[in-house]
């Protein structure tokens, strides 16, 4: 009876990783952060053509779909609805994601970026 109960326990201790839960992960733009930033700043600059009138630094936060598109980009630090419009088009411009994940199956993740123009 021992020897079944000690077995049993070392089969559950040894079984604890395939139930632990996975750790998750962000999103990653190909090219990674950098390039991430480059890629929005030079979309940006086709929304912004008078830069004169918009400040020169933007947090953009936005989401990545299941599927790795961006969608919902906005700039919390702005009240004016043309600049919320032409981020949220800068932010669907942007090239596909490897989606974020937990537990292996893919998320919906939200992002956050400061970007200076």
């Amino acid at each position: 009876m021992k020897r079944i109960l000690i077995l049993l326990v070392l089969a559950l201790l040894c079984s604890a990783p395939l139930f632990s839960q996975k750790r998750q992960l962000a999103p990653v733009f190909p090219g990674g952060t950098a390039q991430l930033r480059k890629e929005l700043v030079k979309n940006l600059k086709k929304e912004f053509r008078d830069f004169a009138d918009h400040p020169t630094t933007f947090r953009v936060n936005f989401s990545v779909t299941k599927k790795g598109r961006p969608v919902n980009g906005s700039a919390p630090g702005s009240f004016d609805k043309k600049v919320q419009k032409k981020i949220a088009k800068a932010v669907r411009r942007l090239p596909r994601f490897k989606p974020g994940t937990a537990n292996g199956i893919a998320t919906v993740s939200d992002v956050s970026i400061e970007i200076e123009l």
